[in-house]
């Protein structure tokens, strides 16, 4: 194919994040003189696909990924494991609840009141074997015989074999807590534990013969064993919204018509059973392909924290869960692991607290939620007069209300102490939910424009690229024009740096095209831009989130990868040794499905730091 001129239009926009004044540099209109690529030209590889930060449960549609991928890549169909959000955290058994309830407590999880877990015997036929569909409200069909009952598991906080590490005190705000007897360091094992009981469905949102899947599971254990699972924490009723409250009632009235009560267990023990594994589950993805459902009464006593110090993940011993640190613990701090994904955790205070308020029923009371927001960053009121540059974030405290202008009212910037009066606060809420409007659609565009440039070069079709390029340049128009046109929010607000992600990852994949295209210089610059754009964008997630993430070590690979490209060795090696850092911490608790993707991943992250 000839080579083809590609005449690219001039733009004026501003970088995302960017104040008014602070234009596009020259060097953007001289995209024009770009060209598409030559037949014998190699073209960079484009964008990869690395971790996404998707939840286990609800992996994301395909998108190009982070940004200047490096040369290793995983084979084909290899899929990045969860990080510390998805892994530690996994999605509830019920479906998200589409109303809040209201929240009457600020501790993190009620107090329980047995701390050895309980001991199961297999339960009926395989673990989790769901019934035959049958007509609308059928009772499945008696269960099989329970098999011989087997020994009860060790507490997970008891010694054993082991060096106890944990135990369980009681607080006189907050119940019983899980705290530290020793240090700990990232990685160390806390405990093991044995699920009482373990479901396999076919998603995460549970039908009927689940339900009946559990209580014939509940069932089939030993007495002493179902009375210490109905000790663990039972809300009064099921969740609003939740999808046990949808099949059953949020007080249990259908529960006699659609399910069958085994011998010896009541209406009311079962009822609470099945409330109690509501709040009380965590979910994996299973080699079935569904869900695997596990009810672990040792875990279940680790309260919530958006800013977690332990993650969980399948044990190294067959049928056991665990779980390490994620961040040194003192001794005498009490452990945490967060019941959100990763999307989640780097969402404002007043939607994380609503989603743990809907789902598990508590009004979060974490480091995090009485801090300042620091995901909601807004520029000082001052301007170009506060010789910092200093920043503000909604107040802390725990009964902030995250719904108005009261939560900026009075708040003093960081850099030169001026107090936001209440007509800036007015306006910096009015440009965020301006922002809030316009981010998504043009973050889509962005994310399309990537798409239709990849193509064009793996097809090395001129016109296509052509084409291509010139949407590309009208999606980096978009995405600084969001940004642009509300000033009162700061580059650091999640929703800046997530468009600031957007155009770093577009920018990088057309200073391949233009690098394949002979254009050297206008590649360099925008490789370049693409740099600072994903440097500031990732220093603002973890200023808000600072823990290994799936996310963060996909956009550390991606950041390598554009530095390698500058000729920034000494640059890119830092990344991936981070990147590489934040595997060792959080990809031992992917699932087992992923299991040997997430290895390969990290063996050719690995081998490519040593080989540099």
């Amino acid at each position: 194919m000839p080579p083809t001129t590609t005449a690219m239009p001039p733009t004026t926009t501003t970088p995302v994040g960017a104040t008014p004044e602070n234009k596009l540099q020259p060097s953007d209109t001289k995209v024009a003189e770009s060209a598409s690529p030559a037949p014998g030209d190699t073209a960079p590889s484009p964008v990869s696909a690395s971790p996404t930060g998707s939840t286990v449960f609800k992996p994301k549609a395909a998108s190009a990924g982070p940004v200047g991928s490096t040369s290793f890549k995983p084979s084909a169909g290899a899929r990045p494991p969860p990080g510390l959000a998805t892994a530690a955290t996994t999605t509830p058994t019920t479906a998200a609840p589409t109303t809040a309830t209201t929240a009457t407590t600020t501790t993190t999880r009620p107090p329980t009141t047995t701390t050895t877990p309980v001991g199961a015997k297999p339960p009926p036929g395989p673990v989790g074997a769901r019934a035959p569909p049958g007509p609308a409200g059928a009772r499945p069909p008696p269960a099989p015989a329970a098999s011989p009952e087997r020994s009860q598991p060790e507490s997970p906080f008891a010694g054993g074999s082991e060096e106890q590490l944990v135990e369980v005190r009681d607080t006189p705000d907050r119940g019983k807590v899980v705290v530290a007897l020793k240090p700990l360091a990232v990685g160390d094992l806390v405990f093991r534990e044995v699920p009482a009981l373990a479901i396999d469905q076919a998603s995460t949102s549970p039908e009927v013969p689940d339900l009946q899947s559990w209580v014939d599971s509940f069932a089939a254990l030993a007495a002493p064993a179902r009375a210490q699972v109905l000790k663990l924490h039972c809300p009064d009723e099921a969740a609003q919204g939740g999808t046990l409250a949808a099949l059953l009632g949020s007080g249990g009235e259908r529960l006699g018509n659609l399910l069958r009560f085994p011998a010896g267990v009541s209406h009311e023990e079962i009822w609470r059973l099945l409330r109690i594994v509501e709040c009380n589950t965590f979910g994996v993805n299973s080699e079935s392909g569904g869900s695997l459902v596990e009810l672990l009464p040792g875990l279940s006593r680790l309260n919530h924290s958006c800013l977690p110090n332990a993650l969980r993940g399948p044990g190294s011993e067959a049928g056991t869960v665990e779980v390490r640190a994620v961040r040194p613990v003192a001794t005498g701090e009490e452990l945490s692991i967060s019941y959100l994904d990763e999307e989640q955790l780097l969402s404002p205070r007043a939607r994380r607290r609503a989603r743990l308020s809907g789902r598990w029923q508590f009004r979060c009371g974490c480091e995090r939620c009485v801090g300042p927001d620091l995901v909601r960053v807004f520029r000082c009121p001052a301007g170009g007069m506060c010789g910092s540059k200093g920043l503000l974030s909604p107040k802390a405290g725990a009964d902030v209300d995250d719904t108005g202008i009261s939560s900026l009212e009075g708040v003093t910037c960081g850099g030169c102490g001026r107090e936001m009066p209440a007509s800036f606060a007015e306006k910096a809420i009015a440009a965020e939910l301006r922002l809030a409007e316009t981010a998504p659609p043009a973050r889509r565009t962005a994310e399309a424009a990537v798409g239709r440039l990849s193509a064009a070069l793996e097809a090395r079709d001129g016109p296509a690229f052509e084409k291509a390029v010139e949407v590309g340049m009208e999606a980096l128009a978009r995405l600084a024009g969001c940004a642009v046109s509300c000033p009162e929010v700061a580059p650091s607000h999640h929703l800046v740096a997530g468009l600031a992600k957007a155009a770093a990852t577009l920018r990088a994949v057309l200073g391949d095209g233009l690098a394949a295209a002979g254009r050297k210089e206008l590649a360099q610059d925008m490789w370049g831009r693409a740099a600072a754009e994903m440097q500031e964008a990732m220093a603002a997630e973890y200023s808000a989130l600072p823990l290994p993430r799936d996310g963060r070590i996909a956009d550390l690979i991606g950041l390598s990868g554009l530095y390698q490209r500058l000729g920034r060795t000494d640059d890119a090696r830092g990344c991936l040794t981070d990147a590489v850092s934040g595997m060792r911490s959080v990809y031992w608790a992917c699932a087992p499905d992923q299991r040997a993707s997430s290895q390969e991943m990290q063996r050719g992250v690995e081998e490519f730091l040593a080989e540099m």
